[in-house]
């Protein structure tokens, strides 16, 4: 059905816009009866309109989904009941830090951090371990994380809100370098959406999960690197609690965890928790909270006070850094030895690496047991002293150097 716009010709000049000058008396023409002045229409205010509030999407799809009767009510409360006679089965963590679950299927799981502390490094990691696919090397240094086995077709997605392409692109690299590889796999999806709208992230989410559930393809995991930028103003507090039941629902309906990255509050005076309402809401919603900690020397801690079932202590966090030689971060690994173990430590790195820049971990190995004519066994146990004590480090693409 089409619309005629009419547009009326009329004299502008004409017409005098100025409501404040106080009314022409009328005339009349000379010979006619004078005419009364017209009195100004009296004009009763209405009374002010209170606007009817609109249920929210939320509120809107709640009623709809809540049973009509009561016996249904009863009925969905009944195939609700927990039957300890009937124990659930329990699938593995998606991903883990040094043994200790950090992700698993339908949870959030939330990376807190100051900027430039490594936040996007680590979840580069955790697409090395995916690809290792629980498989590890000691040569392949994913910053403590491993992964389970993948399921069949299963996809990881990558939505990223923060970096730039060629950023995105660089840590891409690294994480196929990690895994000693020269490219990652098809089944890895990586998407840079910096600069997108709020609102147009979450259609663009909610569009992906959709159409990966039609083609019958599931998710292994999902990151969003950049979590605040799903929200038009992390502290409203409506939007907040809509963006996160969002993300909940994504993990929940294709039954994987969805791993969302978002800044601490930053400042002298600010606390260390997430930022806003936002940061508030996933702390609540999350079975797993990791903070990433950088120290004076430039080394990150992660460690998890916050987790569903095991924490991971500050003292016990993986350590990582960003190393000039392998051109991306690096584990560190904390450990106190005595001085004259330290020493005796050094001197045999020293004659190992006898001016090397680096070596492969099997010629490593068999230096190691050069030096000292001892056997593979002693050897491991020196390279894992050497390397707890910080006096040798990876320096990628499954190499190690001197500190």
């Amino acid at each position: 059905m089409s619309t005629e716009i009419k547009i009326l010709d009329c004299d502008l000049d004409s017409i005098d816009l100025d409501d404040d000058a106080p009314p022409t008396p009328a005339t009349s023409s000379p010979g006619e009866s004078p005419v009364a002045p017209l009195t100004p229409a009296i004009r009763n205010p209405m009374p002010p309109t209170k606007p009817r509030p609109r249920p929210s999407p939320e509120t809107a799809t709640q009623e709809s989904a809540a049973p009509a009767t009561a016996s249904k009510a009863l009925e969905q409360l009944e195939a609700a009941r927990l039957d300890l006679r009937n124990p659930p089965s329990r699938l593995p963590p998606v991903l883990q830090s040094r043994g200790i679950p950090v992700a698993s299927r339908g949870d959030i799981t939330c990376i807190l951090a100051p900027a430039k502390s490594g936040k996007s490094a680590y979840s580069s990691a955790m697409l090395a371990a995916a690809v290792l696919g629980g498989e590890e090397r000691e040569e392949c240094d994913t910053l403590g994380i491993t992964a389970g086995e993948r399921p069949a077709g299963a996809i990881v997605i990558v939505f990223d809100t923060e970096q730039s392409k060629p950023d995105q692109f660089d840590l891409a690299k690294r994480a196929a370098t990690r895994a000693g590889v020269d490219v990652l796999p098809d089944w890895i999806e990586c998407y840079n959406l910096a600069g997108t709208p709020p609102l147009f992230v979450r259609v663009m989410l909610r569009a992906k999960v959709e159409d990966l559930k039609v083609k019958g393809v599931p998710i292994w995991f999902a990151v969003i690197d950049g979590i605040a930028d799903l929200c038009a103003d992390i502290n409203d507090l409506r939007e907040a609690q809509e963006v996160t039941n969002e993300i909940h629902n994504v993990a929940r309906e294709s039954d994987c965890p969805v791993v969302a990255i978002i800044h601490r509050n930053e400042g002298r005076e600010a606390d260390p928790s997430a930022r806003g309402h936002l940061g508030k809401q996933l702390a609540r919603k999350a079975a797993y909270n990791l903070t990433l900690e950088k120290d004076a020397d430039e080394v990150t801690v992660v460690y998890s006070t916050k987790n569903r079932g095991a924490p991971i202590l500050k003292k016990d966090g993986p350590r990582f850094s960003w190393n000039n030689a392998a051109g991306m971060h690096v584990t560190v690994n904390a450990g106190a030895v005595g001085a004259e173990d330290l020493a005796d430590l050094r001197e045999l790195a020293g004659e190992v690496f006898d001016g090397k820049d680096s070596l492969r971990y099997c010629d490593l190995q068999k230096a190691i047991m050069e030096a000292r004519g001892r056997k593979k066994t002693w050897a491991e146990g020196q390279y894992k002293a050497m390397l707890k004590a910080d006096v040798i480090r990876r320096a990628g693409d499954g190499k190690y150097s001197l500190r």
